[in-house]
């Protein structure tokens, strides 16, 4: 069986062509906010907040690990519970509220939001998967 050699190339001009028009448009102050957050899903964040897992818990009542316990976090203040001692000052200090946009700015890049903070996951660039977070945090309050 012979493949079709211009078939072929024409495929892998399109899917070239794709992945170009795609990077485009994930280029920073191209992305939709409006189309990211309207597709949020708790379900993916979920599997995202596996990486998370390593260091927060999210159920009411769990013990904290290195990081705080994020039950209730969207909504409260940064920096603010009472029974985690292990914030640094740049955060207790930074007067922030964990609303859906802070949260967005700092899981895109915390060292530059709260600078002298200590979470190890730096960045989270994809804004989808962000928003995917974000959504799976808001379903932990009382």
């Amino acid at each position: 069986m012979r493949s079709c050699t211009i078939f072929s190339v024409t495929r892998n001009a399109l899917s070239v062509f794709y992945i170009i028009i795609t990077a485009v448009c994930l280029l920073p102050g191209n992305v939709n906010a409006q189309d990211v957050w309207a597709n949020a899903d708790a379900n993916r964040g979920w599997q995202y907040f596996g990486n998370c897992a390593a260091c927060h818990t999210i159920g009411k009542g769990q013990r904290h690990k290195v990081g705080p316990n994020l039950f209730g976090i969207v909504g409260h203040p940064a920096g603010a519970r009472d029974d985690y001692a292990g914030y640094t000052p740049a955060l207790r200090n930074s007067e922030l509220v964990w609303d859906a946009a802070t949260l967005d700015r700092y899981l895109e890049n915390n060292k530059l939001v709260v600078p002298g903070n200590r979470m190890a996951c730096g960045r989270i660039p994809d804004p989808q998967i962000r928003a995917d977070i974000i959504t799976y945090l808001s379903l932990f309050h009382e």
